[in-house]
C-alpha cells in the first residue's frame, strides 16, 4: 500500500497540499519528507498489519480489508460493465 509523507488532516490550510492527499508515488517523491516513514512511502499488507498489531488496533488486513477491496473492485466494475459492453461493440464492430 502506497502511503503519503504528510499526516492527513481536512483542515482549511491543507486542501491544496498534494504530499497530504495524493499517494501516488509520481508525486509523492517530490515531498521532502519522502521515505521518512517508510521506505518510498510504501507498505506491504504484512507490514501494515504488524504496523497495526503493535498499536493495538484492531485490524484484520488479510482477513476483512483485502477481500473488502476485492469486493469494492468488483462492485466499480459492474457498474460500468453494460457502458464498457457497448463501448466495445461499438469501437470493434461498428
Amino acid at each position: 500500500m502506497r502511503t503519503s509523507s504528510e499526516i492527513y488532516s481536512i483542515g482549511e490550510n491543507d486542501v491544496d497540499n498534494k504530499f497530504m492527499h495524493l499517494t501516488n508515488d509520481a508525486v509523492q517523491k517530490y515531498s521532502d519528507k519522502y521515505g521518512q516513514a517508510e521506505s518510498g512511502n510504501k507498505l506491504s499488507y504484512e507490514e501494515f498489519q504488524k504496523y497495526c498489531d503493535e498499536r493495538s488496533i484492531p485490524l484484520d488486513v488479510k482477513g476483512k480489508v483485502i477481500p473488502r477491496m476485492k469486493e469494492l473492485v468488483q462492485i466499480s466494475i459492474n457498474s460500468v460493465k453494460s457502458y464498457l459492453r457497448n463501448r466495445f461493440n461499438n469501437l470493434y464492430h461498428g
